[in-house]
């Protein structure tokens, strides 16, 4: 039974034994602090995955797409506040590295920053409580629990512990030494706003549109609570828009049925080795 779990996830995409090897980094100009992300998703019924760099330097964090960004959600993501909205996307000076904030505050246990792209003398902060964990010697697959529950098709997400557990039972690569995560606990902000993206493709979580205002103007902009999706919506420039509601709280945000399972993000090193896993090679390959 475990060789047929095992067996349906390759059927799935799971386990990418064909793709390339991500290009390597230049790291002739190191930053003062890298991240290492990861998005994972379907499109048109194919499992994505995606890895995304992050940058923090001189006080502003900065996303960087080596794979040519084929999902990049981030580079269509707005923020709607009571001081207004723009769709101007987060700018980049080189093609490589994209502005995503200022002020930032990073450390073990938080990452916090402003917004790049808000309308002029909004004051809106982004806060992440983070836990961070050493995961040294930890079985790789222990911390794939995105990629197995995203690229899963819609009508086997039901058994994604299933596949889950399967999976940690089977002999695993391990992380090496010096690798790192940081899980993101919980995310707040100092005020309400609604998130949306431009990209029609991007997923829209509306839990915590549950339990948002039925309706409001921010800036002379109506928006609406959708009683059958959920979803906010308002229109800019003759287009309708949905959006998720942020309450300030960070109350009623979406739990991934991975919460745990997954490192929002990681070392290089680590990020290495969890690529390494999913495609099924060992790590002197």
């Amino acid at each position: 039974m475990k060789k047929l779990i095992l067996s349906c996830l390759c059927a799935f995409g799971l386990s990418a034994c064909n793709e390339s090897d991500n290009q390597e980094q230049d790291t002739s100009a190191t930053p003062a602090q890298t991240l290492v992300g990861f998005s994972a998703s379907q499109i048109a019924g194919n499992p994505m995955l995606e890895k995304k760099n992050y940058k923090i330097q001189d006080n502003k964090i900065y996303i960087g797409y080596p794979d040519n960004h084929p999902l990049g959600y981030e580079l269509s993501q707005h923020y709607f506040t009571d001081q207004g909205v723009t769709l101007d996307p987060i700018k980049t000076t080189d093609g490589t590295w994209y502005l995503l904030g200022s002020q930032v505050q990073f450390s073990d246990t938080a990452l916090n920053y402003q917004p790049a792209n808000l309308v002029k003398g909004d004051n809106l902060f982004l806060n992440q409580d983070l836990v961070k964990i050493d995961i040294s010697g930890q079985p790789v697959t222990k911390y794939l629990g995105q990629w197995i529950y995203e690229s899963l098709p819609l009508s086997q997400q039901g058994f994604f512990e299933a596949y889950y557990k399967a999976l940690l039972e089977e002999d695993s690569v391990k992380f090496p030494k010096g690798s790192t995560c940081w899980m993101i606990n919980k995310t707040y902000s100092n005020k309400d706003y609604i998130e949306f993206s431009s990209d029609p493709t991007a997923p829209l979580y509306t839990e915590s549109n549950r339990t948002a205002p039925a309706m409001g103007t921010w800036q002379g902009i109506n928006w609406s609570r959708g009683e059958t999706l959920l979803a906010m919506k308002f229109t800019i420039n003759d287009t309708e828009y949905s959006g998720q509601y942020h309450h300030k709280s960070g109350v009623d945000e979406y739990v991934p049925p991975y919460a745990g399972k997954y490192c929002d993000f990681v070392t290089e090193n680590a990020a290495d080795a969890m690529l390494k896993g999913w495609k099924g090679e060992s790590l002197t390959q």
